[in-house]
């Protein structure tokens, strides 16, 4: 099977409570297997940084979703291309919000906000390695 990764960072047009950001991990929890795709998902303030993975069609057909949702401003790609194994195999979406508890590496950006615009695409697997570690930790 080939397989897509793709990281992008996005603001939210305007801001979103965390109960309306779950319902929204939710609903892409429900929709992803059926898609085969998995990813993990960094929420700060009205900031994203997400990976998708999966098939080539369904993570293009995902990002247009986006690029078009009206919800999103400053979309940018950091990061997209073929992999050889998925990175998150057993999430339909692991979420972490930067409200539960910071890396050092997450609140790097300006005046320590979480600034997921600025990392490089090595960077941002570092910090979704990091934080999906401390997700599994907390739900242990």
């Amino acid at each position: 099977m080939h397989l897509t990764q793709m990281i992008y960072a996005s603001t939210m047009t305007d801001p979103l409570s965390l109960d309306l950001v779950v319902q929204v991990l939710d609903t892409a929890r429900d929709r992803n297997p059926r898609h085969g795709v998995t990813g993990m998902l960094v929420f700060g303030t009205e900031r994203f940084l997400q990976l998708i993975e999966g098939p080539p069609e369904a993570v293009n057909r995902l990002y247009r979703n986006l690029v078009a949702d009206p919800r999103h401003r400053d979309l940018r790609l950091i990061s997209a291309g073929p992999v050889a194994a998925r990175r998150f195999p057993d999430w339909s979406m692991g979420f972490w919000t930067v409200a539960r508890g910071a890396s050092p590496a997450a609140a790097s950006g300006e005046q320590g906000r979480f600034a997921p615009h600025s990392l490089t695409p090595d960077a941002a697997l570092r910090l979704l390695d990091e934080l999906a570690g401390q997700a599994k930790r907390s739900a242990a």
